[in-house]
């Protein structure tokens, strides 16, 4: 077991400090003192806002204001791995849970693409500030999306994990997902075998039609509810249709520019260097195929494309919030980016429409948001709404609900 405020496993040897890291810790305690004062005049609102924007700042070089919050305020965890026996098999899990804090409120936190699922470190240091703010964080590897693909049988093992996590800490759960995660995690908690389990759903940058990414990042013409084109740039077919290489080129080149592919998802869908090594192993047919499959540069390799999401078709709808966000029965809170470099505004604002009338729908779209993070230019004002709007999603996590039988 892993204990820490940071993630730290033990305290450093006592030195001498510097005198600028004295004066910092002298501002610190200072400002706690100020912060003290304003939270008794004002009460659990001011400590909510300033709990979320805790949150949202997990950076190194956080506001000194922040700081003497964590000081005054921050909780100290302890971070467990262990393994539970899931539908499919065994699901990896990490666990952080407050010292101190007696039944925390628990929260189910998803990721996207990652290889090295619950071990990757943006995801962690998300984990790591819900729990400093007092919540225990189950956090599981995800088989497809640690393999960088999406896939049906995902949404069993987070109903899994969501099942067990209730039924360990005896209460409802925050079901919490970020990028592809954010999309999967509201199927997945609307499934009729868990949805007795969730309080609520926050999703993260998050997507509304898998099917229209697909086509989006296939560099089709994709429109948002009121007939503008999707904008921005597009990650590449590939990131989404990897899975189904075999339908697109020969059988016998499928190892080599599978290589290509994994290199790719590691790039974040971005170029590759012309000297990377696994583009260097392909032939000259391989790497005209490659070249095709990243640019749909041929109307031949277009219509393959659009062949096998017409095969995947059925797949796709069962992993996106579009097919069920109309019904949707628990609270679902959607936190987005105008500029989100990987899925657009327009997505959200389908998701917004389909949901029409459903109570249990609240959308915050912002410009201060980027892909799963904050700090794109943004008035001070902007920030506040942002950190208002997450003061109250962690204000109704906070809430304890038990869990169903």
């Amino acid at each position: 077991m892993i204990s820490g405020n940071s993630g730290l496993s033990k305290l450093p040897t006592r030195r001498k400090q510097p005198r600028s890291l004295f004066l910092l810790n002298q501002n610190v305690v200072l400002i706690s003192i100020g912060v003290a004062v304003l939270l008794a005049f004002c009460g659990g609102y001011s400590f909510q806002m300033l709990r979320a924007a805790s949150v949202l700042h997990h950076v190194p070089k956080k506001p000194l204001v922040l700081c003497a919050y964590d000081h005054l305020f921050g909780s100290h965890f302890d971070v467990s791995d262990t393994s539970i026996q899931g539908t499919s098999g065994p699901v990896q899990m990490r666990i952080y849970t407050p010292v101190g804090i007696k039944n925390p409120a628990p929260i189910v936190l998803i990721h996207g693409f990652a290889r090295d699922g619950n071990r990757n470190d943006y995801l962690n240091a998300f984990a790591s500030r819900f729990a400093t703010v007092g919540f225990q964080v189950f956090v599981p590897t995800v088989p497809g999306a640690s393999h960088d693909q999406m896939l049906p049988s995902d949404l069993i093992v987070i109903g899994d994990v969501i099942r067990w996590t209730a039924h360990h800490t005896g209460q409802q759960v925050a079901a919490f997902g970020i990028s592809f995660g954010a999309g999967m995690i509201i199927p997945a908690a609307a499934q009729s075998s868990v949805a007795g389990n969730v309080k609520m759903i926050v999703s993260f940058s998050g997507y509304n039609d898998l099917g229209s990414i697909a086509r989006y990042y296939l560099h089709e013409r994709v429109n948002d509810p009121n007939g503008n084109a999707y904008t921005g740039q597009p990650l590449g077919p590939l990131l989404i249709t990897s899975p189904y290489l075999s339908e697109l080129i020969p059988l016998r080149d499928v190892p080599a520019i599978s290589s290509v592919v994994s290199r790719l998802d590691d790039n974040g869908g971005h170029p590759l260097p012309p000297d990377d090594p696994a583009l260097l192993r392909l032939d000259s047919n391989q790497q005209r195929e490659f070249d095709e499959l990243q640019k749909v540069n041929t109307p031949q390799m277009r219509q393959l494309y659009l062949d096998a999401l017409a095969r995947h078709s059925a797949e796709m709808e069962a992993i996106s919030p579009s097919s069920v966000v109309k019904d949707l029965k628990i609270p679902l809170f959607v936190l987005h980016g105008t500029n989100d470099g990987a899925f657009p505004e327009g997505e959200i604002e389908w998701m917004r429409q389909e949901a029409a009338g459903n109570p249990d729908l609240h959308v915050f779209i912002s410009p201060w948001l980027a892909h799963v993070s904050v700090g794109l230019p943004a008035s001070l004002r902007e920030k506040l709404r942002v950190i208002n709007f997450c003061a109250h999603i962690f204000n109704k996590v906070a809430i304890k609900q038990t869990a169903a039988n």
